[in-house]
């Protein structure tokens, strides 16, 4: 059978969006599985060298959409920001399917 693979996307801060400066920022994104709830997502703002746990925000739902954010202290330098994520039944998001890295 054919299994929607878990993804997850950052919105904020997006791609084209130039940050005012360094300091504290709250990157924003939404995962979501096609087979059951998300369990885990994380972010890495290095590309892909570091991950780290993000926060959910609500309860994650079976099929559905989450919030999840992850507190930023960015130093101005250039950064890399991607997501991935983990289903409950364990499947992770393959990479590079994320909607936006």
């Amino acid at each position: 059978p054919y299994r929607i693979s878990p993804k997850s996307v950052i919105p904020y801060p997006s791609v084209a969006q130039r940050l005012p400066g360094k300091g504290f920022y709250e990157i924003r994104g939404l995962a979501r599985s096609g087979v059951g709830a998300i369990k885990q997502v994380e972010v890495s703002t290095d590309g892909g060298k570091k991950w780290n746990k993000a926060q959910f925000q609500g309860t994650p739902q079976r099929m559905a959409h989450c919030l999840f954010t992850y507190g930023w202290q960015w130093d101005g330098n250039e950064s890399e920001i991607m997501s991935r994520c983990v289903d409950e039944i364990g499947q992770a998001q393959p990479d590079g399917a994320g909607w936006w890295h």
